[in-house]
């Protein structure tokens, strides 16, 4: 979920219940600082994974933009979960390079983030980050890491090509197959 649901009374009721039935759910929020077109600090008070805490709930707060850090502290909470232990909470900071829908410019008359503010987070673009890491410590090399690239591009398309050449679903569907045992 994202830092603008964090505000909507099911985060609460959920922490609740999964804490007091000790639950093996990992909750992760990525605050990537915008709910819609309001700055996070502007529509939230106080520090997202806070509203764990008083639930008993284990924390951590994370550079959602370093895969390492991510990818250690998945496994320390889910480590938690599985142990038993009931719920645990991941707050990952990130950002948004796009807006919330293609129209934005046309309906909004000031923009909600300089092009400053956006370029600062795409220096610390965390799939470019990971790739420099790789090669600095010699774990791939540029033409590795361009191979990876190219071959993930290409399953995304292939990805989109299968879903686009798919039959529509019949609008009774709609109706059907929208929850658990239906």
């Amino acid at each position: 979920f994202g830092d603008g649901a964090a505000n909507q009374g099911l985060l609460m009721e959920s922490l609740n219940i999964s804490s007091l039935w000790r639950l093996p759910v990992l909750f992760v929020c990525e605050n990537n600082g915008f709910s819609e077109f309001s700055p996070t600090d502007t529509v939230t008070s106080g520090v997202i994974s806070d509203r764990a805490r008083p639930f008993g709930i284990p924390v951590w707060n994370i550079d959602g933009n370093d895969v390492v850090e991510v990818w250690k502290t998945a496994l320390e909470a889910l480590g938690h979960c599985r142990s038993g232990a009931g719920p645990a909470f991941v707050e990952a900071r990130t950002y948004r390079y796009s807006g919330h829908f293609s129209a934005e410019a046309m309906i909004l008359s000031t923009p909600y983030r300089s092009d400053d503010e956006i370029e600062a987070w795409r220096a610390r673009d965390p799939v470019a980050r990971t790739r420099a890491l790789l090669v600095d410590r010699g774990a791939a090399d540029d033409s590795e890491c361009e191979g990876i690239e190219v071959e993930a591009d290409a399953r995304v398309e292939e990805a989109v090509a299968s879903g686009q050449a798919g039959a529509m679903p019949e609008p009774g569907t709609a109706e059907r197959l929208m929850r658990a045992g239906s």
